[in-house]
């Protein structure tokens, strides 16, 4: 039985959708500087990864708007993940925490339920 080309385009549509959202920068602290780098738009039950390396130790958090911290972590280097707790508008800071100035690439990912989609369909 040969797949016809609508179902392989199908296919196709949901690996991509499948490719994980991601927002990436560099910013530059000032000694203690904090600064918000990402704002975003979270549905409950989303998993959340954060990935950070600094020349200096830096806090990452992330708030709900109104509702305070859900995820903080102090280091040069870091990675976590948070399971979103409710929908709404979360904000995402780096502060520096030492004297120096601090030089920071960070990385918010967003895996995507499109490959487990295709899967299932797949299987």
């Amino acid at each position: 039985m040969r797949a016809s080309p609508l179902a392989v385009a199908l296919l196709v549509g949901l690996a991509l959708a499948g490719i994980a959202a991601a927002e990436s920068s560099t910013v530059t602290l000032s000694s203690f500087e904090r600064q918000e780098v990402l704002t975003l738009s979270l549905k409950a039950g989303e998993t959340v990864e954060v990935d950070w390396d600094g020349t200096t130790a830096v806090e990452f958090t992330v708030d709900r708007s109104g509702d305070g911290e859900v995820f903080s972590q102090t280091g040069q280097i870091g990675h976590g993940s948070f399971t979103v707790p409710t929908d709404g508008t979360y904000v995402f800071r780096i502060r520096n925490t030492s004297f120096a100035p601090a030089i920071v690439t960070w990385t918010v990912t967003r895996p995507s339920a499109g490959v487990w989609i295709l899967a299932a369909l797949v299987a």
